[in-house]
């Protein structure tokens, strides 16, 4: 069931440090919300996948994974995993903005509609982020930069694919540099952190603590990346559309 607070404030610019301190705090406030709905697209791939196929279940972090499941887990982790937990945050930051506070299965009801559209979105950033990057790298960044909320803008525009990118490239042409430093900034702050309780995890040898361990930290750093991308999304929207306003 929703409940209300008073609306959070997505018509304003916010600076590289208020994003991260904002994405912290709406995470803690209602990071029961935030973690289930990761949990509800991020377990069933780490426990039937890597846990089950893969045989982490039983092996642990040293599982000897065939080719077929290996492939399988990387295909969902970067296709479709991260577009589906980001249009469920879309969803819940969009209703936070309206002063309601989404409950788990109302949130999963808004953003399904929009689920191929947003993967569709990240299948064709991925494709050309790939095919600059192996041409001349530069490109590859660039489109990396300008295509970045192209799931956002599937899931809060109700936009095709195609139109989503030309969305997101709206949104960052003439603020390239800050976006592109604002998206690192978010990586250092919450995709290094991720990174780094994966090894520690990797460390937990008994095989279903380590599985469990696993989902949840994936869960966690996929969650606070899709807020702090959705917040970057809305304070990009807001700058474009007050340019007198500080870019973040």
């Amino acid at each position: 069931m929703a409940g209300s607070e008073p609306p959070l404030d997505l018509l304003r610019p916010r600076g590289v440090g208020e994003l991260i301190a904002t994405t912290l705090g709406l995470f803690r406030r209602h990071s029961g919300l935030f973690l289930s709905v990761s949990l509800l697209v991020v377990a069933p791939a780490v426990v039937l996948v890597d846990g089950v196929w893969g045989r982490a279940l039983r092996e642990g972090p040293h599982a000897h994974a065939s080719q077929a499941a290996s492939s399988t887990l990387a295909l969902l982790t970067t296709l479709v995993i991260p577009p589906l937990v980001t249009a469920l945050h879309a969803v819940i930051v969009r209703e936070l903005g309206a002063g309601r506070v989404p409950g788990r299965m109302e949130a999963l009801r808004a953003a399904a509609p929009r689920f191929p559209s947003a993967i569709a979105a990240v299948a064709l950033y991925t494709l050309g982020v790939t095919v600059g990057l192996v041409l001349l790298i530069v490109p590859g960044i660039w489109l990396g930069v300008r295509w970045y909320f192209a799931a956002q803008a599937a899931v809060l525009d109700g936009v095709p694919a195609r139109v989503a990118l030309e969305r997101s490239a709206a949104l960052v042409d003439g603020r390239w540099g800050a976006a592109a430093g604002a998206l690192v900034a978010g990586m250092l702050a919450f995709g290094l952190a991720g990174v780094v309780a994966g090894m520690l995890a990797g460390l937990v040898t008994q095989p279903v603590a380590y599985v469990s361990l696993t989902t949840v930290i994936q869960a966690v750093a996929l969650s606070l990346s899709a807020l702090y991308g959705t917040l970057l999304f809305f304070a990009l929207r807001a700058a474009r559309e007050a340019p007198l306003a500080a870019v973040p």
